[in-house]
């Protein structure tokens, strides 16, 4: 991920664990596109990785031609064939 910020020194964070704790109960991995659910919960397996944004849609499946989709993939069909495109995750 480019940025445009100088570098800034690490500080710390006294309440990190206890946010995380509070952030990751409240993650719902059915809001997350199936080809991404297991990567972000390997992710959350690590107490010093954190994801800060990842991708939402970015696939196209079934009947959908627009190759600027960004819709979610549909949940009602699990086996549907995917066309990946395009899929990040931004960790700290």
């Amino acid at each position: 991920m480019e940025t445009f910020t100088q570098f800034k020194p690490m500080v710390d964070n006294p309440l990190y664990e206890e946010k995380r704790k509070e952030a990751l109960g409240q993650l719902d991995l059915s809001t997350i596109d199936a080809p991404i659910v297991e990567m972000i919960r390997n992710f959350a397996e690590f107490p010093y990785c954190f994801t800060l944004q990842s991708c939402c849609g970015h696939f196209l499946c079934g009947n959908q031609k627009d190759s600027r989709n960004i819709d979610q993939l549909p949940s009602s069909e699990p086996t549907l064939s995917v066309g990946y495109r395009i899929a990040y995750v931004a960790l700290c």
